[in-house]
């Protein structure tokens, strides 16, 4: 699957440990800044859907708003059974830019 660069934020929109959502094809990601650099993830907890750019960041983790589920930003995985994951998607930092490498639609 082929992908593209999608620029979706300034770095200095994201102080480190906040999260930020942004539109790409039709679908919700959730951009962060942690102590460990810039992660990406689908923006929907796959508990009950909660915006998980609205969730704490503890070390590269973010804990769901609504029912606390904690997912790793490296791998997507849910801590409490990493059978389950959300989609991930690589980030580049060039400059002030921050853009997501996204699959493109053919």
């Amino acid at each position: 699957m082929s992908t593209r660069r999608i620029k979706v934020a300034k770095k200095s929109e994201l102080a480190v440990g906040k999260g930020k959502a942004v539109m790409i094809q039709g679908q919700e990601i959730a951009v962060f800044h942690t102590e460990e650099g810039f992660f990406a993830c689908e923006n929907a907890c796959l508990h009950q859907g909660a915006p998980l750019d609205q969730g704490d960041l503890q070390g590269c983790m973010v804990i769901c708003p609504w029912h606390a589920w904690k997912f790793n930003l490296k791998d997507g995985s849910f801590v409490s059974d990493p059978a389950f994951a959300l989609k991930t998607y690589p980030v580049i930092s060039e400059g002030e830019d921050l853009w997501i490498e996204f699959p493109s639609k053919n």
